[in-house]
């Protein structure tokens, strides 16, 4: 590797990874307030709202990448534009294909990194997220519960209970479950929550009542345990093209939806190449483009890029679902391009 794409390479990257960390840091922005509610407020266990943040990620880094890279690319070589390194490189003979060289390589790294997140890891991530949420929902369901009063909030069921004694453990708990044809009664009662969509109830020192035709058999207990389906909240469901893995995907691709979801996860990852080869052209032709007008830019292409893409999206019907999915990508290589020639013409 030669001085000069080291040179630019070891000035890029700390503003590439700074950049990934500022732009998922403005998309968790608005989510901090729920998210320091539920820790707070519902007493939710800090490593499950960490937990989610962290499988969320991949889907954060799908978009972030390619923004970083306009970012890192633009911000360089528009102080090399204005300190005239440039024009020093240039007079050294440098052409535009020894100066693209070491973007280009930033270029296929970030694609490569953004289609591990899109390809793999954020189909994985939604999945790991949306069973982590389940959780915290059932954990906001047990915290929810006051002594003395009636708790009707899982449907079917009924919990009384006299005193709250600790972390999910109850005196004198009552429960009444009308899909089991169940009531249960004891000294004291313990609340789990578990990995699938059911809550446990750990019952000592009590009696169960069980419906049977017309007539209850009761029967008393000095321990029991059972376990109560929770229906889960249709935003919980894993369903939709966002947690299909690219083979499923594939196996879908009787619907036009599926197609374009299948070629947007590559638009996108490439999306990082042709925004290094932006940020480039615009950093060189904007010679007084500083972080904060290199942030702002950066937001105004990607705004402009996924308007476009959701336009794309509801043109799927009248333009081959394959080809929708990049007309972001050809409309903005179009511009680098352009921009390239008039600055190094």
């Amino acid at each position: 590797m030669k001085i000069f794409d080291r040179y630019i390479l070891t000035q890029v990257f700390p503003v590439f990874i700074l950049g990934n960390v500022f732009f998922i840091f403005l998309l968790l922005l608005d989510k901090l307030v729920a998210l320091a509610e539920l820790f707070f407020a519902k007493n939710v266990p800090i490593f499950l709202i960490i937990q989610t943040i962290i499988y969320y990620l991949p889907s954060f880094l799908a978009i972030t990448i390619p923004t970083a890279t306009l970012l890192s690319v633009l911000i360089v070589f528009s102080r090399m534009s204005v300190d005239s390194e440039l024009i020093v490189a240039r007079s050294s003979g440098a052409g535009l294909k020894q100066i693209l060289y070491p973007v280009a390589l930033l270029g296929i790294f970030a694609t490569a990194l953004a289609l591990l997140m899109t390809l793999l890891l954020m189909p994985m991530g939604n999945k790991m997220a949306i069973d982590n949420l389940k959780r915290i929902s059932k954990t906001v369901s047990i915290n929810d519960m006051k002594e003395n009063q009636l708790y009707d909030d899982i449907p079917g069921v009924l919990i009384f209970v006299r005193k709250i004694l600790g972390e999910n453990t109850f005196g004198q708990m009552t429960v009444i479950d009308k899909n089991q044809g169940l009531i249960i009664s004891s000294r004291e009662g313990k609340i789990l929550t578990t990995d699938k969509s059911e809550i446990a109830f750990v019952f000592k020192d009590g009696t169960l009542m069980r419906k049977s035709d017309e007539s209850y058999s009761k029967i008393a207990f000095n321990s029991f345990k059972v376990r109560i389906p929770v229906p889960v909240d249709e935003k919980f469901q894993i369903q939709g093209e966002r947690f299909m893995y690219p083979g499923q995907l594939v196996k879908n691709f009787d619907k036009k939806l599926y197609k374009f979801e299948f070629s947007k996860r590559f638009a996108i990852a490439f999306a990082a190449f042709i925004m290094a080869v932006l940020g480039m052209a615009f950093g060189s032709f904007f010679h007084r483009a500083g972080k904060s007008l290199g942030v702002f830019f950066s937001l105004v292409v990607v705004f402009f890029y996924n308007i476009i893409l959701i336009f794309s999206e509801n043109m799927i019907n009248y333009i081959n679902p394959f080809l929708a999915a990049w007309l972001s990508n050809i409309l903005f290589a179009g511009v680098a391009v352009f921009v390239l020639k008039k600055v190094f013409r």
